[in-house]
């Protein structure tokens, strides 16, 4: 693409007037600007913009704002959440100490019993006390085991809780009878009618088989109305089409998807594909890992 072109897909970016998929790819401008990641030789003329265009300006300090206001946001639950984990280990410390503890004694009394019997002259033995110790020392251990399982289980769930959110997509234009099967879509994504987007994006698959953009949002209305194969189907179709601007989210929710799923091995691999993309699902991708 020319500078020119680039600057003309701008202009019709902030008129309104571009599709879906070169919509993704302004805000990818914006994304790499914001991160630094944006190359040279698109630094020279996107500042040069920023410059001569007071309502770009304004749009790029927006994108700004909403940035820098995910990543307090972000980083404010990462520090509940290492409270959490200090919490959570100190209390299983706890378990273990008086754990520790008890069987301490257990192993005293018993030795005790045991000096009774083998001494030279032996006293009766009370064998309900190796009985009543037994019994202890396994509801201990049972429930030390049940504690430990049920944290282990509920934690993919409890994650995806935490970090799932709905993708949030820029406004879509109404224009009465004139939007396309496309713009209806994406009309009943944004207003939460998964089911009505999902028929919607078939259809306009139908029509464009190659659309990238309609299989990542059918991908994730699938998701969101716990079709979870289809979606898995979905967006590993977008991931494949590489390269295209949707490859990272679409890794993003898949692998909240595999986390959904129980598939932990599957939701680690990706991250760690997904970690080494310096942009906002990168950093999110490490946060996840650390938890994991």
């Amino acid at each position: 693409m020319t500078l020119k072109e680039k600057i003309q897909q701008l202009d019709a970016y902030l008129q309104g007037h571009l599709a879906v998929e070169q919509k993704a790819q302004v805000e990818q401008w914006m994304e790499d600007y914001l991160s630094g990641t944006l190359s040279l030789e698109d630094q020279t003329w996107f500042n040069q913009k920023l410059q001569q265009d007071a309502t770009f300006a304004q749009e790029v300090d927006l994108q700004r704002d909403i940035r820098l206001s995910l990543e307090k946001e972000l980083d404010e639950e990462f520090q509940k959440d290492v409270l959490h984990l200090q919490l959570l280990s100190s209390v299983e410390q706890g378990i273990d100490q008086n754990l520790k503890q008890r069987f301490a004694i257990l192993e005293e009394q018993l030795a005790a019993k045991e000096e009774k019997v083998f001494s030279l002259n032996p006293e009766p033995v009370n064998r309900t006390w190796y009985y009543w110790l037994g019994g202890i020392a396994a509801c201990l251990l049972v429930g030390c085991f049940v504690y430990l399982f049920w944290r282990n289980q509920h934690k993919p769930e409890q994650l995806f809780a935490k970090y799932y959110e709905p993708y949030m997509i820029a406004s879509v234009q109404r224009n009465g009878s004139t939007q396309n099967t496309q713009q209806q879509a994406l009309q009943a994504y944004e207003e939460g009618n998964y089911k009505l987007a999902t028929k919607a994006f078939e259809s306009c698959l139908s029509l464009t088989p190659q659309d990238v953009s309609c299989q990542f949002y059918l991908g994730l209305s699938y998701l969101e109305t716990q079709q979870l194969l289809k979606a898995e189907q979905s967006l590993k179709q977008v991931i494949q089409a590489t390269p295209n601007e949707y490859v990272s989210r679409a890794q993003w929710y898949l692998a909240l998807l595999y986390l959904k799923s129980n598939k932990t091995k599957d939701t680690v691999s990706l991250l760690q594909v997904l970690r080494q993309n310096q942009g906002f699902y990168g950093r999110k991708a490490t946060k996840l890992l650390k938890e994991m």
